[in-house]
């Protein structure tokens, strides 16, 4: 789920919310958040809950292309595509 998406010094970046807290990914050269590229590196904001702890939940994206922002927006429920598919032949 999206919690911010925004420009800064020229460069786009989306702040999301893991829905399934168990998930592993990684962040590679074929990723996609929401059908956009995104950079080869990834963020862990600094965002506490409402106790005070840090959320473990949120990460951070620097996407490919700032007119990828236009695509994405806070509210957004977006599908984090780390792997390439391959098809199968038969």
């Amino acid at each position: 789920m999206v919690e911010g998406a925004f420009e800064a010094g020229g460069c786009a970046y989306v702040v999301a919310r893991l829905l399934v807290p168990s998930v592993q990914f990684d962040v590679t050269s074929s990723t996609r958040l929401g059908g956009c590229r995104v950079e080869r590196w990834l963020e862990m904001p600094r965002a506490l809950d409402l106790s005070g702890a840090q959320r473990n939940d949120l990460f951070g994206f620097g996407l490919r292309s700032i007119d990828d922002l236009t695509k994405i927006n806070v509210g957004d429920q977006v599908e984090l595509v780390w792997r390439a598919v391959q098809s199968t032949a038969g």
